[in-house]
């Protein structure tokens, strides 16, 4: 009776043996299925994790750059405008100087000539005295270089009257008119600056 009950517990206590033995290896797999699980789980975590960083980052970029080229944008459009301003006052400033460089051209032309075609001794000393006059006077704070030029040819054919007859002086005459008209089509596009650095400086 006592070695059937040994035999008994003996191979009870193997079955009990292999059934917690069952037990941990079921155990063990359901813990690696687990740790498995987590690791895919933690990997997608962090790629989601990192994506939405580069997301954001790129974001934050496209955000910096489309503000500077917002800025640049700004700053180019106030430069025009600033330009466009600057250049209509410097425009407003000019106008009534061409409008004296008009008037002043004009008064120099008639002169130059009455003095090449009148018969009349008091008339031709007449427009001679208005020509030195502008000459040495008006002409000097509007004439551009050209203009200058054209005026000292007048001037040194008048004082050569034996050398410069009246064909002469209206063939000067035509190419002072000819300087006026292009120094005040000049004028018209100048700043003050532009117009003063093509003055002759005497």
């Amino acid at each position: 009776m006592s070695a059937d009950n040994s035999t008994l517990d003996d191979a009870l206590k193997s079955v009990q043996l292999e059934r917690e033995q069952l037990n941990v290896e079921y155990l063990r797999q359901k813990l690696m299925q687990q740790k498995r699980r987590k690791s895919w789980f933690e990997t997608a975590l962090q790629a989601s994790g990192l994506l939405a960083t580069a997301v954001a980052a790129l974001g934050f970029l496209f955000s910096i750059q489309q503000y500077a080229h917002q800025q640049e944008q700004n700053r180019h459009a106030q430069k025009i405008q600033s330009d466009r301003e600057k250049e209509t006052a410097e425009h407003e400033l000019m106008k009534p100087w061409l409008e004296s460089q008009r008037s002043i051209y004009t008064n120099a032309l008639s002169a130059v000539a009455r003095i090449a075609n009148t018969d009349n001794p008091a008339k031709r000393k007449e427009a001679v005295d208005e020509f030195w006059a502008l000459y040495q006077g008006p002409m000097i704070l509007v004439e551009t270089k050209s203009v200058s030029g054209a005026m000292v040819q007048f001037g040194n054919c008048l004082n050569n009257p034996d050398r410069c007859d009246r064909d002469q002086m209206n063939s000067l005459s035509h190419a002072l008119g000819s300087s006026m008209a292009a120094s005040m089509g000049r004028t018209a596009r100048m700043t003050f600056d532009q117009f003063q650095s093509n003055q002759f400086q005497y």
